[in-house]
């Protein structure tokens, strides 16, 4: 008769041990799960971080005087959505961060001043354009509209080596039509694909922002229809650090939006 009472407690200690075991159990996949949920999320982020450009500025009277409350309007046929808006703060300062690569168009209003408008803006990948406004005192009626390229050297980055062959300047090239053959009229660069006299396996090759690179020999894998390009740019020497990797050059080819 006592033998029973202490198969019983037996019982209940192994019950409460493989208890145990599955509640660790449990925590460990869940451990597990928000580390890969981390890992994809800062994945994703650095992806549009450097896929992306951004424009920002300032908005001023002639006199250099800060103008809050202005309403300054992008518009792109690289927007998904149509032209986006915002408003400036109150030292006249506009952001519009997380745009896709292509050429844009900027335009500001405020009641009792002169709207102005920029054209022929074009941004790339990584980029932050700085673009200052200046309105002057008038009617709504009247617009001043600047037709102009905007300034091709970006202030915040630090690379001293950025080639940017658009695809109105690719048309004009008289060589192959593969991207690859496109690489030797950018300053720097040889015949044989190679940058500030590394070796041509040295360079990174990358399409919208996935490397291309083969692992074993370290050259371009991928190839890509030349028709389907928007944009070819070359970075060498001051390339942000996220490009490791690579001692030569970061090939990146931009497709049509």
């Amino acid at each position: 008769m006592k033998e029973t009472p202490q198969f019983i407690i037996s019982q209940k200690k192994t019950n409460q041990i493989n208890h145990k075991g599955g509640e660790m159990f449990s925590k460990s996949k869940l451990v597990g799960l928000f580390i890969v949920s981390l890992c994809l999320l800062f994945s994703f982020t650095f992806s549009q971080t450097r896929e992306t450009g951004a424009l920002a500025g300032k908005v001023t009277t002639p006199d250099g005087e800060p103008l809050p409350g202005v309403e300054v309007t992008i518009s792109s046929p690289s927007l998904i959505g149509g032209p986006r808006s915002t408003i400036t703060n109150q030292d006249g300062r506009f952001r519009f961060p997380a745009l896709p690569h292509g050429t844009y168009s900027i335009e500001a209003k405020l009641q009792g001043f002169v709207p102005q408008k920029i054209e022929n803006i074009r941004l790339s990948v990584g980029e932050t354009l700085t673009i200052d406004l200046v309105l002057r005192v008038g009617s709504l009626e009247e617009s001043v509209e600047v037709v102009a390229v905007a300034p091709t050297i970006d202030v915040k980055d630090s690379q001293t080596s950025t080639v940017e062959m658009p695809r109105e300047y690719l048309q004009q090239i008289p060589s192959g039509r593969n991207y690859r053959s496109q690489l030797k009229f950018a300053p720097g660069v040889s015949n044989e694909s190679t940058f500030g006299s590394s070796e041509s396996l040295a360079n990174n090759f990358m399409i919208d922002g996935v490397k291309i690179n083969s692992p074993e020999a370290g050259e371009a894998e991928v190839n890509f229809d030349y028709e389907s390009i928007e944009e070819i740019k070359v970075m060498g020497l001051g390339a942000p650090a996220e490009y490791g990797g690579f001692s030569g050059a970061i090939v990146h080819v931009l497709s049509k939006s």
